[in-house]
């Protein structure tokens, strides 16, 4: 188990090496403290390990910026779901009649 979680470890700060190297930040490219922060608030947001969201950043191409919104967005639907707050039959009707004619 020592040497499993000592491979994640070190996995996790060549993945943020190379995440700070490639990633573009043209008014801070030294600022890894900055970007430490952002992925730990992304995983804590999210539920997942920092090396799951380095990873995604990597091997799937979402962006610190990507993801952050897209918590953002999440929270704002499920708020809107807790207060019952979906779509009526005429504001579904109107988004089928909007993009019915583009066919």
């Amino acid at each position: 188990m020592h040497k499993l979680a000592s491979r994640m470890a070190k996995n996790f700060h060549i993945g943020l090496r190379i995440l700070v190297r490639h990633w573009h930040m043209p008014q801070r490219p030294n600022n890894t403290a900055g970007l430490q922060s952002r992925i730990d608030a992304t995983s804590r947001d999210s539920g997942r390990i920092t090396f799951e969201v380095i990873a995604d950043t990597l091997n799937e191409g979402y962006s610190p910026e990507w993801q952050e919104q897209f918590l953002k967005k999440v929270a704002q639907g499920a708020a809107a779901a807790e207060r019952d707050d979906f779509a009526t039959p005429t504001d579904i009707e109107r988004v089928k009649n909007k993009y019915r004619n583009a066919r």
